[in-house]
């Protein structure tokens, strides 16, 4: 619905030579996969960007099959410093995996994700192969499609109007579309801002039609009150500057300075759209808004308090980190121990994708990772003197870059596979000026295509793996869902253990099954210590408030009072309005467990 007016905009003289006929499945799978999964809308399920992941994944998956009857060059490969980074990570979470007790799930999950990424790149690589130095202008184009198509779905968001499985209700303050979250959609919406510039430059999409998406792109990112805008704005402009005086290009300069105007017109944007109205219309706060009320210092203390939890992993588990999904659980201790920790502390992830790796991987892989990155960086910025397009690709991940280091993008395959195919995009040859020394004729031919088809039917076969194993996960989910709704404490059921005893044990989405058990479990004095065990087990991964109480009453039941004190003022820290959730879960356990009657925690005596 928005794609024609694109096309009609865009320069037809600097259309690309029309595709191979073995290319031409892929190409709209690849743009499909780079559109449709901004527009899906989340569903309340154990994952809820799942559906959005998978399509992703799956579209990847079959345009990799259909461009594989063209080899990509092995050399490349090797020169990639990514690819190193990736093979650091899958062996550490190998490791993690075989030796560490209770993480071999996050970390197949994880292994599977950094994977994807590799793919991604691949792939990226086999577009440039294909398309030259024009793929970085495609690829911009599909995002930039993408991004004027969720300002269409936030519109609809915004003046309530509801199409059956199209449009995420919105619950005010700030907008976001059909994305996970506020500061997600703003990182869409400069991506796309950052497309313009990238089909501007390139002679593809005309001044007019340009400034005017832009603006566009622009408002609605000032709906979605994300302060995090303003350090896009920097990024950019910075990158725009360099781009003016560093490079001798023409199509380079054109390129710096359309990213010094998108930061210029975002000023002007934000003035007018405060001046409108529109913003005390809907009730909605800006970033601008946020930061000169103070209102904003909230999210700052937990953002803070996210480092100081990774720093302090880093710290007590400098070597191999907590362990692949265990962030929370670490976070949780900590906020027990800490009197000035902010609520919703125990979140799973640490907001910075370095301290991330960090605190559960180990530093030496963080440091590994940084490195492999920075060089990848400054090899790129030397061949964009000769590629003029890379600055263009520079800009395009310059938003997912900046998003990763003060949130958690990366864990949504989405902002994942999109970065990975722009680093793909970008040429890995070695400078003219410095030839590389000599190498074996067998390790120059490049790579069969049989590499690239084997790595996409692993791709599609991973997709249905996943979605075999998270459908029953999901229907438990659903039960769950509903005695939540219901307004009754979790408890057991026929149809609950129906759906629990149908996911196997070796699944990768385990973790969840095993955590939906557990809050629903009743202990009593003979099993209580087994659901025990079983809670820390899960407490480590994901400690929910419900989760928590329930786990508090299964210590109780066990026996363990200090243990069951432990978890339920853990609860009161970390979420400081559920004690109601824990007095339901007593109230529950204690008709099969009357000593759970005796457990001690702050909040519960203060409701009392």
């Amino acid at each position: 619905m928005i794609a024609t007016p694109v096309a009609a905009s865009i320069d037809t003289a600097a259309a690309v030579p029309e595709a191979a006929p073995s290319d031409r499945f892929a190409w709209p799978l690849v743009a499909l996969a780079l559109v449709a999964p901004w527009w899906l809308p989340l569903l309340s399920q154990p994952i809820t960007t799942f559906y959005k992941e998978w399509l992703f994944a799956v579209a990847l998956g079959f345009a990799g099959l259909a461009f594989a009857p063209l080899a990509f060059g092995g050399p490349s490969l090797r020169r990639q410093p990514m690819f190193a980074a990736c093979l650091a990570l899958m062996a550490v979470l190998v490791l993690q995996a075989l030796f560490v007790d209770g993480v071999w799930r996050r970390a197949v999950l994880m292994v599977a994700s950094v994977a994807f990424f590799a793919f991604t790149m691949v792939l990226g690589q086999s577009v440039r192969q294909r398309r030259g130095a024009d793929a970085v202008s495609w690829v911009a184009t599909c995002l930039f499609v993408a991004a004027l198509g969720s300002c269409v779905f936030a519109l609809l968001q915004l003046l309530g109007i509801k199409l059956p499985f199209a449009v995420l209700p919105w619950a005010g303050g700030r907008l976001y579309g059909n994305l996970a979250q506020a500061n997600h959609f703003a990182d869409l919406l400069w991506i796309g801002c950052a497309a313009a510039a990238v089909l501007y430059a390139a002679g593809r999409l005309k001044l007019v039609p340009a400034l005017a998406a832009v603006v566009v792109l622009q408002a609605f990112t000032v709906l979605s009150g994300s302060r995090m805008v303003w350090v896009f704005v920097v990024v950019l402009a910075l990158l725009g500057l360099a781009a003016r005086l560093r490079h001798p290009s023409a199509d380079a300069r054109r390129l710096g300075s359309a990213l010094l105007a998108l930061a210029a017109l975002h000023v002007a944007v934000v003035a007018a759209v405060s001046a409108s109205g529109v913003l005390e219309a809907f009730a909605i706060t800006s970033a601008e808004q946020r930061i000169s009320s103070g209102d904003s210092a909230d999210s700052n203390r937990q953002r803070l308090w996210f480092w100081r939890v990774g720093l302090d992993a880093v710290h007590q588990h400098p070597l191999l980190g907590v362990g692949a999904g265990r962030f929370a659980g670490h976070a949780l201790e900590l906020a027990t121990q800490v009197p000035e920790s902010p609520p919703a502390g125990a979140d799973t992830q640490a907001h910075n994708v370095f301290l991330q790796i960090a605190a559960e991987l180990g530093a030496p892989v963080a440091l590994l990772v940084a490195a492999c990155l920075a060089l990848w960086l400054a090899a790129a910025w030397r061949r964009a003197r000769r590629h003029p397009e890379i600055l263009g690709a520079f800009a395009l991940m310059a938003p997912i870059l900046v998003h990763a280091n003060l949130e958690h993008p990366l864990a949504y395959l989405y902002f994942l596979g999109t970065l990975g195919l722009l680093i793909g995009l970008v040429p890995n040859e070695p400078s003219p000026a410095a030839p590389a020394p000599p190498v074996p004729a067998e390790e120059t031919a490049p790579l069969p295509s049989n590499a690239l088809r084997f790595a996409s039917f692993a791709v599609l076969l991973g997709a249905i793996g996943a979605y075999v194993q998270y459908n029953p996960v999901e229907r438990a989910m659903q039960v769950l869902q509903a005695q939540v709704r219901a307004g009754s404490a979790p408890q057991p059921s026929q149809a609950l253990a129906a759906r629990l005893a149908a996911i196997p044990a070796w699944s990768a989405f385990g973790d969840y099954a095993e955590l939906i058990a557990v809050v629903t479990a009743v202990p009593t004095a003979a099993d209580a210590r087994a659901w025990l065990g079983r809670c820390n087990r899960v407490v480590a991964i994901g400690p929910t408030a419900h989760l928590l109480a329930r786990c508090a009453t299964a210590a109780q039941a066990a026996g363990d009072a200090r243990r069951a004190s432990w978890l339920a003022n853990g609860l009161c820290k970390v979420y400081p309005d559920s004690a109601p959730v824990l007095i339901e879960s007593m109230l529950l356990v204690e008709l099969a467990s009357p000593a759970v009657a005796n457990l001690e925690s702050r909040c519960v005596d203060r409701v009392k």
